[in-house]
C-alpha cells in the first residue's frame, strides 16, 4: 500500500471517527431547543432504545425471511478488491 493510499486512510478514519453520530446530534438540538431539564426524556428514549433487546423491537419490524441475507455481507469487503484488481 502506498503511503498516500495509507494517509488518505487515516485521515478519513480520524474524521469519521470523532464525527458525532445522529443520535449525538438529536441530543444536541434537543439540549440548545429544549434545555437540559426537557431534553432528558430524550436521553432516556435514547438510551432505552439502545439498551433494548431485539425481540423487543420486533412489533415495529416483524423479522422477514431473507435467503440471500448472509451472503449479501461477503459482497462488501470482497467488491473493492474486485474492482480493483489489475
Amino acid at each position: 500500500m502506498s503511503f498516500q493510499t495509507w494517509a488518505a486512510f487515516a485521515l478519513l478514519f480520524l474524521v469519521l471517527s470523532y464525527t458525532p453520530g445522529p443520535n449525538m446530534l438529536l441530543a444536541a438540538s434537543h439540549g440548545m431547543l429544549f434545555g437540559p431539564k426537557r431534553t432528558m426524556a430524550t436521553a432516556i428514549g435514547l438510551i432505552a432504545g439502545l439498551a433494548s433487546p431485539p425481540p423487543a423491537w420486533e412489533p415495529f419490524w416483524p423479522p422477514r425471511p431473507r435467503p440471500s441475507r448472509p451472503y449479501a455481507g461477503l459482497v462488501r469487503p470482497i467488491w473493492p478488491g474486485w474492482a480493483t484488481r489489475p
